[in-house]
């Protein structure tokens, strides 16, 4: 009897720990969150994102692009090709994917809040420059990322830098300002941009969020390493042309005899 009435209290006691603890299990649940976005210059781009890391995958140049914890290098490579670029984050420029000669910067301004909704659901928080209060940026309030996230994302997109996920942004040119306007897949050739109003510069078309998946933030092992981000960004059939261009710039290219 006294043997019966103990372990009943002991498996109550199991079940209540049980139970306990369920919730906190639930809790510990990593997130990442899955955006298709469209980018004036990349075209659309798939973002995968959790809070200590982010890959990009940009068709239109056939690369990937990962950036994450420890050391927040960024690392651009090409399965295809089976070719790798790494560099610091503090060095990393969307725009030298597609040219060598554009200047590496990371625009930083002070944001003005001013106001907040949710597209699809999803809140964001929308900003303005001081060019214009019609210089829009919207960034996304509730998915919780390091700041070097913001920061690459930032550079990859040449925006405004900011400590959060980017999900709009919207340049108002007034009445045209002129601006050199690199184009994918062309070396040393810019054109004026004198595009007037409002330009849409980066569009988040959807997002979801699924459970974290570390398979899709793996980097790539036995690639070879290149000197150059646009030995990576550009096709094999450019190559030729790339090369003549870095050996101007002081990296000189090998070729097989």
């Amino acid at each position: 009897m006294i043997f019966s009435k103990r372990f009943t209290l002991l498996l109550l006691l199991c079940i209540c720990f049980y139970l306990g603890s369920y919730p906190s299990q639930a809790k510990s649940i990593t997130h990442e969150w899955i955006l298709t976005q469209k980018e004036e210059t990349f075209g659309e781009c798939i973002i995968y994102v959790w809070h200590n890391g982010v890959k990009v995958f940009v068709p239109k140049m056939g690369c990937d692009l990962v950036c994450k914890a420890p050391d927040w290098k960024v690392h651009c490579f090409n399965i295809k090709e089976k070719s790798e670029w790494i560099g610091e984050l503090s060095m990393f420029s969307g725009l030298a994917m597609a040219n060598p000669f554009a200047q590496v910067d990371c625009r930083t301004v002070k944001l003005r809040e001013i106001g907040s909704d949710n597209f699809n659901g999803l809140k964001q928080t929308r900003f303005c420059t001081p060019d214009s209060p019609k210089d829009i940026l919207s960034t996304a309030s509730e998915i919780p990322v390091a700041s070097e996230i913001g920061e690459f994302l930032a550079r990859l997109y040449g925006i405004p830098k900011t400590t959060c996920i980017p999900l709009f942004r919207i340049c108002d040119r007034g009445k045209g300002q002129k601006l050199e306007r690199y184009k994918v897949g062309s070396l040393g050739n810019s054109a004026n941009d004198l595009r007037e109003g409002l330009v849409n510069k980066l569009v988040t078309k959807s997002w979801r969020k699924t459970t974290y998946n570390a398979a899709d933030f793996e980097l790539p092992k036995g690639f070879e390493r290149k000197k150059d981000i646009v030995q990576v960004t550009y096709s094999a059939n450019r190559k030729e042309e790339l090369g003549s261009f870095l050996n101007e710039l002081g990296f000189k290219t090998r070729t097989k005899p």
